[in-house]
């Protein structure tokens, strides 16, 4: 994989736009033809995440905010498509309410591959898109039920994270999180699961859970029995993120909960000016929903327009106590909510982040601050 991107928005993007209800889909232009899109209202707190992927087919939804079986939604995000030098994905009626405002992320894979998983059990097909420069896969496979069924994920590289929807039933988004966080870094948490639609803490591995011990390597993830990641026949879907220097950062950090100065609040580093991340507490006992915060909806410091990928809240539902400043190495809170969220003394977050600008580019030009 590649030391520096140094466009980081041709393979992840954020946008922010407001529905054209006198219309029945809308088509957003972006930097990028899209393997992956996640929409939100930001304004509502009644409506779902939508995401859908190029594997799975458009129109092909599931929320990261509840583990609903995948559902055919021919007015939610309805196509993906190239329109040089960028893409576009265009949504239907669900994400285009007059007037209402949204937020879409999105990523690009774009390498067509497939093949017969490996491990125990049943050998099962497989197919999905990969993207070896920025760390990204999706791969759609069906479950065998048995422990130690091997997933290729044709990253090249262990991955850092990887994220599962059973397509065909109910059942929770196990995260397989595996920190870049050394042990003297301040964010110690080498490994763990945590779930997407929940808020608990993170927990360990086991056979008959969704991941077992050493589950990911260069070439696999390797899956326990569990339904949400392998139950016998169904279809499941699996993105995996590996680390890119300057482009993207998987790791961990430790809140110090200090709020009072400019100075004191905890600064985590990334190697670059954020595009978008998200965070979650990893402390045993505090909970916390999954945090996410995209340039587009904050285009200055201080930042306080959030959204949780744990439920369908819109920004106002957050309040203003969550204030920290993208600059061009990372970010700074400013803040300790409560209820564990991003910053409290001594607990410690898992981090996914991805580049608006590197630090440097390869021709030496420097990311500017942020006012």
């Amino acid at each position: 994989m590649a030391v520096t991107i140094d466009k980081p928005n041709l393979f992840m993007v954020t946008n922010k736009y407001f529905g054209e209800g006198s219309v029945s889909q809308y088509t957003h232009q972006i930097s990028l033809k899209p393997d992956l899109t996640i929409v939100k209202n930001r304004e509502s707190g009644s409506n779902n995440w939508g995401q859908a992927n190029s594997v799975s087919g458009v129109t092909k939804m599931t929320s990261v905010n509840n583990d609903a079986a995948e559902n055919t939604d021919t007015a939610g995000i309805m196509a993906f498509g190239d329109n040089a030098p960028g893409g576009y994905y265009t949504v239907g009626n669900t994400f285009n309410v007059n007037n209402a405002g949204y937020v879409g992320v999105s990523w690009k894979a774009g390498t067509a591959v497939s093949g017969n998983t490996g491990g125990s059990g049943t050998s099962k097909s497989y197919s999905g898109t990969v993207n070896t420069a920025s760390g990204f896969s999706i791969i759609q496979y069906d479950g065998n039920g048995t422990t130690n069924h091997k997933i290729p994920h044709h990253l090249g590289v262990r991955p850092n994270i990887s994220i599962i929807k059973n397509r065909d039933s109910q059942q929770a988004w196990p995260v397989n999180l595996y920190s870049n966080a050394s042990s003297t870094e301040p964010g110690v948490k080498q490994a763990g699961v945590v779930y997407h639609n929940q808020n608990d803490a993170v927990g360990g591995y086991s056979d008959s859970g969704p991941y077992p011990t050493g589950s990911f390597d260069a070439t696999h993830v390797k899956l326990g029995s569990a339904g949400n990641t392998n139950l016998n026949n169904e279809s499941l879907v699996m993105y995996t993120f590996a680390e890119v220097p300057g482009y993207s950062r998987i790791t961990t950090y430790k809140g110090n909960g200090n709020t009072s100065s400019l100075i004191s609040g905890t600064m985590v580093y990334c190697g670059f000016k954020p595009e978008w991340f998200y965070t979650k507490s990893l402390t045993s006992g505090t909970g916390g929903s999954w945090i996410q915060v995209d340039r587009s909806q904050n285009p200055l410091n201080q930042t306080t327009n959030v959204l949780s990928m744990s439920n369908n809240q819109g920004n106002s539902d957050w309040g203003s106590s969550f204030n920290f400043d993208i600059l061009s190495t990372g970010f700074k809170l400013r803040a300790s909510p409560a209820n564990g969220y991003l910053n409290t003394a001594g607990y410690e977050y898992m981090i996914m982040a991805f580049a608006e600008n590197p630090l440097v580019t390869t021709s030496g030009v420097p990311a500017t601050a942020r006012c």
